[in-house]
């Protein structure tokens, strides 16, 4: 078995672990919109990978790819234009998860590459 090989093997068991059993994953899994990872499951995803792999997430724009754990007081007072739009783009609207929630996908791909260049591209984030 090839490194390359090696690192998407390690990526993948990596993902099961912090996900379950859920539909095979591929290079083209999104971590939001397939997997459902978002807020402090995703935070604690993306330290595991920097552990493991030393990736620098420095350029990483945590919001631009993830929605929060939690909502804040002044989400909750819209929160019922927020719900009636999520539920348009999401279910009504031929957008994915992400589009959906104005969100950057994430996929294994994106991760495999970071490993690769050690660092998270700065052009993946707003």
């Amino acid at each position: 078995m090839s490194t390359e090989d090696a690192v998407v093997v390690e990526v993948l068991a990596l993902l099961r672990e912090h996900v379950g059993k859920r539909p095979p994953i591929t290079m083209d899994t999104t971590l939001f919109g397939d997997l459902g990872i978002y807020g402090d499951d995703a935070a604690k995803l993306l330290k595991a990978l920097q552990e493991r792999f030393g990736i620098d997430l420095s350029q990483l724009c945590f919001e631009s790819h993830f929605l929060p754990e939690a909502y804040s007081l002044e989400e909750f007072v819209v929160l019922p234009f927020t719900a009636i739009r999520r539920f348009y783009r999401r279910y009504l609207s031929r957008a994915t998860p992400e589009e959906g929630e104005g969100l950057i996908p994430v996929t294994v791909a994106c991760l495999v590459e970071s490993i690769r260049k050690g660092e998270w591209p700065a052009a993946w984030s707003r």
